[in-house]
């Protein structure tokens, strides 16, 4: 089944945060009960050994409709001994007869796909990232699926600097966000200092918004670009993003590998947009609303314009 909207796929995606999952590969179930703060520590964490995942350069340097060097650069985490590595690399995403989906690890593929939000009445470009894994064994989307989706949305400000950072999904079952150095040091100016139990400016009342979490602010280079995204083995959790200027938290690159850059509307030829699997997704956990689309301004405390 197609449909014709072509942002549906990143409406499912980022309106949501998706069923408990298990981790594959640190023997123990994650729950919303994970503190804010533990996810602040891991953002520290080092790598030893990673794969770095860069986006090929089109042929026609306007044809993405945003500059290449927005697009993310992914370190993917390497286990001791390499074990599970093959389920760590993203690929293109198939079908079979059965509608099965499955993905070719030898094609690597980031989708994208650009987008407005209004907030507070200044509009804003986003960016989204999808990239998808093998995940044979999956509760959070729906039965004999067979991948696992990880990703993130960049929300710009007018000079075209990312400012704000959506993960799509954590095993935490956390809301996870990232901002910009800048942007908090606004906010500070404007509502102070943070919270009882926050540590940012931005976040707001952790009583009302419990799952919501910033986990660091990035700084801001030279120039805009996209962040670098670290990503732990087996369970794909995002650990941290930093900025292209700032130190690297890993020893050593194993490989090199370019990625392709492909819009989200190639997920429709393999009935990603079917209405059965986003209610798979969804799960009825964080339905849409006309309200959703702004939920920015409803989880932190924006600053008028940024």
């Amino acid at each position: 089944m197609k449909i014709a909207l072509v942002s549906l796929i990143v409406i499912v995606f980022f309106t949501c945060y998706l069923s408990e999952l298990v981790s594959a590969g640190h023997g123990h179930s994650h729950s919303i009960h994970t503190s804010a703060s533990s996810i602040r520590l891991r953002t520290t964490e080092n790598f030893n050994v990673v794969n770095l995942f860069k986006p090929i350069h089109p042929k026609t340097p306007d044809s993405l409709g945003f500059d290449i060097y927005m697009a993310p650069l992914i370190i993917q985490e390497i286990p001791p001994g390499g074990a599970g590595e093959a389920a760590d690399r993203f690929g293109f995403v198939t079908a079979d007869s059965s509608g099965r989906l499955h993905i070719d690890s030898t094609r690597p593929v980031v989708y994208y796909s650009q987008s407005y939000v209004d907030l507070g009445g200044s509009v804003y470009q986003q960016i989204s990232y999808l990239w998808c894994y093998v995940r044979d064994n999956t509760e959070c989307f729906g039965k004999n699926m067979g991948i696992a989706v990880q990703g993130i949305r960049m929300t710009m400000d007018g000079a075209g600097s990312p400012k704000i950072i959506e993960v799509l999904d954590d095993t935490s079952n956390h809301r996870i966000l990232y901002v910009s150095r800048t942007l908090e040091d606004t906010t500070v100016d404007i509502f102070g200092k943070p919270l009882p139990g926050r540590k940012y400016s931005i976040e707001r009342n952790q009583k009302d918004f419990p799952d919501v979490v910033v986990a660091r602010v990035v700084e801001r280079g030279p120039e805009p670009s996209g962040p670098f995204v670290y990503i732990q083995s087996c369970s794909h959790d995002i650990t941290t993003l930093l900025c292209r200027c700032e130190n690297t938290q890993f020893l050593d690159i194993e490989e090199d590998i370019l990625y392709e850059l492909l819009p989200i509307e190639e997920l429709y030829l393999v009935g990603i947009n079917d209405t059965t699997w986003s209610r798979e997704i969804l799960k009825d956990k964080h339905p849409r609303s006309k309200e959703e689309k702004n939920w920015l301004l409803r989880a932190l405390r924006l600053p008028p314009e940024f």
